[in-house]
Formats: C-alpha cells, sequence, structure tokens
C-alpha cells in the first residue's frame, strides 16, 4: 500500500511539472502572438495614425488608474477644506486677539478693513458657489456633504 502512494505521488508529480511546462509554453505562444498583432496593428494603422491597439492598452491602463486618481483627489478635496476652515479660524483669532492688544495697548486704531474685506469676499465667493451648490442638490432631492460639494466644484472649476 506504501509503494502505492508513494508511486501516485511521483505520477502526481511528473503530471504536475508537465502541466507547468505546458503553461509555460503557452504563456511564450501567447506572447509571441501578442507581438505579432501588436506589429500587424502597428503596419495596419500606421497610415491612419490611430492605433486602436494602443487605444485600448491606454484604456486599461487608465481604467487601472482612475481609482486611485480618485482616492487621491478626495483626500485632496479633504485636505483643502481642513486647511481652509483651519485657516479662516486662525486669521479671525489672529484678528479679534490683535484688536484686543491694541485696545490694551491704547494705540490707535489699525484699519485692517480692507485685508478682512479681501479675505471676507474670498470666502465668501466660496461659501456662495456652496449655497448654490447645496441648493441645487436639494431642489433635485439630493444632499451633499461639505466634501461632497466641495468635489462637485472643484470639478466644475476644472472644466
Amino acid at each position: 500500500m506504501a509503494g502505492q502512494l508513494s508511486g501516485s505521488a511521483s505520477d502526481l508529480q511528473i503530471a504536475a511539472e508537465d502541466l507547468v511546462g505546458l503553461l509555460e509554453r503557452s504563456s511564450g505562444t501567447l506572447g509571441q502572438v501578442a507581438r505579432r498583432l501588436e506589429e500587424e496593428f502597428a503596419e495596419r494603422f500606421a497610415d491612419a495614425g490611430v492605433n486602436p491597439l494602443s487605444i485600448i492598452k491606454r484604456i486599461k491602463r487608465l481604467e487601472r488608474e482612475l481609482p486611485e486618481l480618485k482616492e487621491q483627489c478626495q483626500a485632496l478635496i479633504s485636505t483643502k477644506q481642513e486647511l481652509t476652515d483651519s485657516a479662516r479660524a486662525l486669521l479671525r483669532a489672529n484678528r479679534d486677539q490683535l484688536q484686543q492688544l491694541i485696545a490694551k495697548s491704547g494705540a490707535p486704531a489699525h484699519d485692517d478693513g480692507a485685508v478682512a474685506d479681501a479675505f471676507g469676499s474670498a470666502m465668501g465667493g466660496w461659501d456662495a458657489q456652496m449655497r448654490r451648490a447645496r441648493d441645487c442638490g436639494a431642489a433635485g432631492g439630493l444632499e451633499y456633504s461639505a466634501q461632497g460639494l466641495n468635489l462637485a466644484l472643484a470639478r466644475s472649476n476644472l472644466q
């Protein structure tokens, strides 16, 4: 019985090695066929200037890269929103603290209205876009988060 098992094991090993060899030869053959097809496409479509095989390869590569790019964009937009929010809070706190220091020191008040107005205008413009996007979404029965709105606004500004 032990002899049968060792004989079966060696037969299985030989069969597995044969299968691996066959797969390796098949892989080589497929590689040759792929190269030949690429050459034929390049020759056939050289005059047209557009090689459909190249286009298909580019589309496949883009399909692989698109999810990663989407994640990176979402992370970037999220970080941008966090930076905008923290910059807004920090600038307001600094302005308030500066006004308190000026008042305590008895120094003449510094008119920073132009700077505050410019900052308020920039933030107001972005907030107005956010409100319009939120209102448009609500009218269509959609509800957006701040991150979703930022993403939509960034897309519309890029187009």
